[in-house]
């Protein structure tokens, strides 16, 4: 099954699912465990999204 436009999931997280929306405005979902804040945000970062 094919992603959908926009919405894309983040790597930084193992075991747990982190999705990036971009359209109309960068939307975060986040249901990964505690202390991983700092990874998503190195992540986004890294792609060019200011945090």
């Amino acid at each position: 099954m094919d992603g959908l436009p926009g919405v894309y999931q983040l790597i930084s997280t193992r075991g747990s699912y982190v999705y990036l929306v971009t359209d109309p405005v960068p939307i975060l979902i986040d249901t990964g465990f505690p202390g991983r804040g700092k990874a998503i945000v190195q992540e986004l970062q890294t792609i060019g999204l200011s945090v």
